[in-house]
This record gives structure tokens, sequence and C-alpha cells, in this order.
């Protein structure tokens, strides 16, 4: 395997010239961190191109580290709408249920997920700075808009429409420039990168918790707003795309060649699943608690302790799947998941002690969710249309984080027994059909 990717780069490099550095793949036995990269060189994928990568040096990391920020400044929100919603529905939007509630916070996951069709061909053609640039703009004013408004429809246009659309424009570079710059510990820095969420979910829930009880809803927000202004400018300074850029763009299309393969097909399933469960938890563990009768203090802490757990939850499942595979590592953890929903969350009650460790658990065996379904997309991609592929599978993914959050709230009672039954089972068939892409793609290869 390795002389042939050797001779292939030779090949490719002119008459006396040094051929370019390669990052070979020595092991791929099923022990392999890329079990699936035999069939995709079968499917016809560029082996040369696709292997051959930069030393993972000071700049790749602090590629890495400008994507960190840019997962606070959006994952940090979207992992604290649990502390939102349950203030809206107390406050600001009383006369509405929990589910007419959800809705702002959906319609942006939405549109920061069905932006990738749009901002995968932006990124192969134009580069990441030309996409975090105005969406940290638009990001910036989104969350100052959140503190503004006063009416449902304010909500859903200041925050929902133009938040999604700068969340987008930020998320998706930041987790798709990952795969230009690492090969060999690609899922541990996805999973670094992807940490910067979780961070952000414990820095603003905390913090919003206690500004909530001393000043202003709406300086707050603002407060928020500033953090989120600094990260942006951060994250658009540090982060860059490698390797040579069309020169013409193209038209943003669902890859439909690409779902005619069926481990691209069921994984874009598995990913959808997962993705309907993922911010159910989140959003709505808050409100859980009050419902219980646990305090709002607590029950805004309790968010925070979920977001300790996928702080860790992001980076490790990254390092295990550099050895056992990507998609190995998100049958486990999304199985796992359902298994917590339904055998802890569901007969915790109102026991400190069972809400939290579900939370917290819960935390860590999700986090993969938004730091290794990237690197399967990857696993099953060349480097050059990796934008389109991952814009593809979100862009189906993006009308489960429409609908999750609104289907879950339909099912809320005093009880929350339809919402948590629904999230488990959901991540159970999630991780069913992660197991059905991974035998499409390799067989029936032992799992580690």
């Amino acid at each position: 395997m390795l002389d042939i990717v050797q001779a292939a780069s030779k090949e490719r490099s002119a008459p006396g010239e040094k051929p370019p550095e390669v990052v070979a793949i020595e092991d791929v036995s099923p022990k392999s961190s890329d079990v699936l990269q035999p069939k995709a060189n079968a499917l016809g994928y560029d082996t040369g191109e696709d292997m051959t990568f930069p030393k993972e040096g000071i700049r790749a990391w602090l590629v890495v580290l400008g994507s960190w920020c840019g997962m606070i400044a959006t994952f940090g929100i979207a992992n604290t709408t649990g502390v939102l919603q349950e203030y809206l529905v107390k406050h600001t939007l009383s006369q509405y249920s929990e589910s007419d509630v959800s809705w702002i916070f959906s319609i942006w996951l939405f549109i920061m997920f069905v932006g990738s069709i749009q901002v995968g061909p932006l990124f192969d053609t134009f580069g990441a700075r030309a996409l975090l640039i105005p969406g940290g703009v638009c990001q910036v004013l989104s969350v100052f808009f959140l503190a503004w408004s006063k009416e449902y429809y304010q909500f859903i246009l200041g925050f929902s429409v133009l938040g999604g659309l700068g969340s987008t424009m930020i998320f998706n570079p930041c987790i798709t420039v990952i795969a230009h710059w690492f090969w060999k510990r690609r899922a541990f820095a996805t999973g670094i990168a992807a940490s910067g969420g979780a961070i952000g979910g414990i820095m603003f829930s905390l913090s919003l918790s206690k500004l909530l009880e001393t000043t202003s809803y709406a300086w707050s927000i603002r407060v928020m707003g500033f953090v989120v202004l600094f990260l942006c400018a951060v994250c658009a300074t540090l982060v860059d795309s490698r390797g040579q850029k069309k020169k013409a763009f193209t038209n943003a299309v669902i890859d439909f060649k690409a779902l005619k393969d069926w481990e691209f097909l069921t994984l874009t399933f598995a990913v959808f699943l997962v993705e309907w469960g993922v911010f159910i938890p989140i959003n709505y563990i808050a409100s859980y608690c009050v419902s219980r009768g646990l305090t709002t203090t607590y029950s805004n802490q309790v968010l925070a302790y979920l977001n300790v757990g996928s702080v860790f939850g992001r980076a490790c499942p990254g390092y295990f799947a550099d050895k056992w595979g990507a998609f190995n590592v998100m049958i486990t953890t999304s199985f796992i998941c359902g298994v917590l929903c339904l055998a802890v969350w569901l007969p915790a009650g109102s026991t400190k002690a069972g809400v939290t460790a579900f939370a917290v658990l819960f935390g860590f065996w999700s986090g993969s969710t938004i730091s290794l379904t990237p690197v399967c997309v990857a696993r099953l991609s060349p480097t050059k249309d990796y934008g389109r592929r991952y814009g593809t599978c979100y862009f189906f993914s993006s009308f489960a984080a429409l609908t999750g959050l609104p289907i879950a709230g339909s099912l809320t009672d005093h009880h929350f027994l339809g919402l948590i039954l629904f999230a488990g089972l959901i991540y159970l068939l999630g991780s069913l059909f992660f197991l059905i892409s991974r035998l499409f793609a390799v067989g029936k290869q032992p799992i580690f």
C-alpha cells in the first residue's frame, strides 16, 4: 500500500522536482483508524491527492485553535439553549408553549445545518476566511438582536434567521478545514475543535444563569455578544484552508452521485437520526428539572454539567477513533446514548443524583455526535469533494434539527415520558444505521 501511494506521488511530480511529502497509511487492517479507506480507493477516489498532507505542526494546530473559538461562538450558544428556553417560556414569551418557543432554536439550527449545501461549494472555491468574516458579522448581530427582541417574530427574524446564517458560515468551515490539515490525527484534531462547543456551553450557561439573577436579560445577552465578537475575530484570523482554490464556483447542488453509494446514503440517515436526538436533552433538561420541582438555579447548572461531560466526550472519542475507527466509535457511543436516555434519565425522576449522572454521562457519550460525524463523512470522501459531500449530508440532517425540538416539545407532559422515549429510541436506531453503513463500506470485518 505504501509503495503504491509513493509511486503515484512520483508520477505526479515534474522531472527533477522533489515529490511531495506523503503521509501514508501503512496499516489497512480492521484495526487501522482508517478502515474505510480501502473502500474509498475502490470507488475511484484519487489516492495520491487524498493522502498528501503537510506535517501536523504549529500551523495546523493554530487552525484547530481558531476552529475551537468558532465552535464556542456557534455551538456554545446551541449548548445554552436550555437556559434560554427556560427563561423565555417563563418571562418574555410566557404566552407561548414549550413547543412554540423551541421553534426559535430549531429554525436557528436548521439554517445552520441546511446552509452546508451552499457553504460547502463556497468553501471549496474561496476557502474558509471568505466565509468566516461575514459569518462573524451576522453571528454577533444576531446575539444583540436576541437581547433586543420582545416579540416572537423578532426572535425568529433577528436571532433564528440571521444567527443561523452566521453560524453556518462559521461552523461548517471550522469543521471542514480540519480535514485539509490532518490525516493521521484527523479525528483527534476534529474532537479538540468540536470541544469548543461544550466549553462555550459551560461558559455561557453558567454566566447567563448568574447574570440573569443580578442584572437584566438584555445586558446578560449583550455580555455574551461581546464575547462572541472576540471569538469570531480570533477564528477569522487563525483559520484558513490549505491547497489550490478552484477558479470557478461550482453550483451548490446535492451530490446525488454520492447518494448512490449505499455506505454514504446510510451514513447520511444515521447522522440524521443522531442529530434528531442530540439537542433534545440539551434544550429540555432545564425545563424537565423545573417540572420536577427542582430549583431554577440547579436546572441551569445541570446544563453546565452536561457540557462538562461533553468537553471530554468530544475530544476523547477522537483519540480512540484514530486507533479503532470513527465508525466503530460512533456505533458504540450512539448505542450508549440511547441506553442512557432509557435506563438513566427515564427513571431519574426528581432525584438530583440521577439527573446529574445522566447529564454528565450523556454529555460525554453524545460528544462524538458533533466531533466524529464529519470524520465519518471524510472517510468516504476525496479531499477535493469533501466540502460538497459534507454539505449534502448535513443538508438532509438539517431537517432533523428543524423538527426534533418541536416534536419533542409536543411530547412533553408532567413526566416528560414521551420526550425521553423519543430521544432514546432514535439514538438506538442511529447506532444501527452507523453499523449498516460500516458493513456496506468494509463488509463483515471485525469491529475492532
